[in-house]
């Protein structure tokens, strides 16, 4: 932050805000000439450029490893990681302004999203930025809309676009409220319910089992675990209690061991 002050005073000035620390141009001037000079990105290309650094960053083999919410928490882990944060909270928001060589651009941010780094991306949004998994009222209309942090434009690119932002729209509004509420806990959430199977390196099929509990209040409230197989020992659960018009649905998942290979 030192070095960054050094070269670019008077032109930048910064302040902090806790452990965060933001920088903004001294002067209208001083954005009216780098807009103007040729020799420097246009508004649309460095936001294009700083997605891609984004998303660069995002899928580099340390955040391949499933973390927990008190790992992600831990004033050490973004000391190692200073960029994960803004880049979990911001890549796709930099990467609408692109425009140019979107189709490799695409297989790079779908490859992202079939990723196991996409899972510490969702729960570093969850900790730090949970209005992506909030729901949003139109003042227009009575309709819901949910929080979709993926570039506009991926949608829209091809079937496999359409396919992903589907999954991750009904991940969002089946789980938004439980990431509000616990947030960086993405293992208390069912996977592969609806959707692509591949959405986030696979999980449903690989660390997580569920089943259902049963539809009565008093069932559900006294079980502590459950017996995944015959003569298995009973296992914590997750309990995830969904009611409506006096009826309950009660769901358990608990975390297995990865398959072996």
């Amino acid at each position: 932050m030192g070095t960054l002050n050094c070269l670019c005073s008077p032109f930048v000035e910064s302040f902090s805000t806790g452990d965060d620390r933001t920088f903004f141009l001294a002067h209208s001037k001083v954005k009216d000439y780098l807009t103007t000079n040729p020799d420097f990105y246009t508004e649309k290309t460095g936001n294009a450029k700083l997605g891609e650094i984004c998303l660069t960053y995002l899928t580099q083999p340390a955040f391949k490893t499933p973390k927990t919410a008190v790992e992600l928490k831990d004033e050490r882990f973004h000391k190692k990681y200073p960029f994960l944060k803004y880049g979990a909270i911001f890549w796709y928001k930099h990467l609408e302004y692109l425009e140019e060589d979107r189709d490799r651009v695409f297989d790079e941010v779908y490859e992202f999203w079939k990723s196991k780094n996409f899972r510490i991306c969702i729960q570093i949004q969850s900790l730090y930025a949970p209005y992506h998994f909030a729901q949003f009222i139109s003042l227009f209309d009575i309709d819901i809309r949910f929080g979709d942090p993926l570039p506009g434009w991926f949608a829209d690119h091809n079937d496999n676009g359409r396919s992903a932002a589907y999954t991750f729209h009904c991940f969002v509004k089946e789980w938004g409220y439980y990431l509000r509420s616990h947030p960086g806990h993405l293992t208390g959430c069912i996977f592969g319910v609806i959707g692509d199977r591949e959405f986030c390196g696979g999980i449903a099929g690989e660390e997580s089992v569920s089943v259902m509990l049963g539809t009565k209040l008093r069932e559900i409230e006294g079980i502590n675990g459950f017996v995944p197989a015959m003569g298995s020992p009973p296992v914590p659960t997750r309990r995830i209690l969904c009611m409506r018009s006096g009826e309950a649905i009660g769901i358990a998942s608990c975390i297995q061991k990865p398959r072996e290979k």
